[in-house]
């Protein structure tokens, strides 16, 4: 819970949800499961009756419950594709293309020595952007891009900048898979006595307010989080009017936002 208070990320989704159920008079409540148990309890209470149909986000590679919620027949929208193939209306970022505009803007400020601190690996939108920075990478004939992985938070982003500066002491540019961990990361550098932009280049991702009250400003890649949310809600009430409709899926662009960190 506190977790989910802390990360901007969340703040975001509520907000672009609630600007489309409150103009159609629906309540909006929270429940954070992470157990079998908790699963099972929420299935159960959504087949009863007692919430219409559910916005999923935040899960696992491997997570049961998308499979659960189909199968109970419960409508069911996630934000970011589903790791297993499951018959799941979805709403989700281009994650790759963002990852490769982190890329290309830190090759293009001439950057030679560039890492990466990723997500989880196991999580789809994590393992998207990792795939897209190192594609990208690659092209342009960086075979192999050092990485050390988070868990989306700032203490993790700061962990892993240590662990990258520490094998990598010659890194000029690095991709931050999320905003929080850009901070921690930022913090890292500080400490190591490395300048922002001028000694290390930092791009993040998600555009959050964290970008915005960072210092350096970071340059990161816009998460339409707002807009992807309210599509959420509008495919959820579609999916609660008519349960046969076909399966959908609604995928958006990225956009490269320049500030003071690269």
């Amino acid at each position: 819970m506190s977790r989910f208070f802390a990360d901007p990320y969340f703040g975001r989704v509520v907000g672009g949800l609630m600007s489309v159920l409150r103009r159609s008079g629906v309540q909006l409540a929270l429940q954070i499961v992470g157990t079998e148990d908790g699963r099972r309890r929420l299935v159960g209470d959504l087949r009863n009756g007692q919430a219409d149909g559910v916005v999923v986000l935040s899960l696992p590679a491997v997570d049961p419950l998308p499979g659960m919620l189909v199968d109970g027949g419960v409508p069911a929208v996630m934000i970011g594709r589903p790791g297993d193939a499951v018959p799941v209306d979805y709403v989700d970022l281009a994650n790759e293309t963002g990852a490769s505009l982190a890329a290309e803007h830190l090759l293009g400020r001439g950057c030679q020595q560039i890492g990466m601190i990723s997500g989880p690996a196991e999580v789809p939108a994590s393992s998207d952007r990792i795939s897209g920075f190192r594609r990208t990478m690659a092209r342009h004939g960086h075979g192999w891009v050092p990485m050390a992985a988070g868990n989306f938070t700032q203490d993790s982003g700061e962990s892993a900048m240590r662990t990258l500066l520490a094998g990598h002491p010659d890194l000029d540019g690095v991709f931050v898979a999320n905003d929080l961990m850009a901070l921690g990361a930022l913090l890292a550098l500080r400490d190591a006595g490395r300048a922002v932009p001028d000694d290390v280049a930092i791009v993040g991702f998600d555009d959050s307010s964290a970008a915005v009250a960072a210092t350096p400003a970071l340059t990161t890649v816009r998460h339409p989080l707002e807009d992807m949310a309210a599509e959420a809600a509008r495919l959820l009430l579609a999916r609660i009017d008519d349960p046969a409709m076909r399966v959908s899926s609604v995928i958006y662009e990225p956009a490269l936002v320049p500030r003071q960190s690269a």
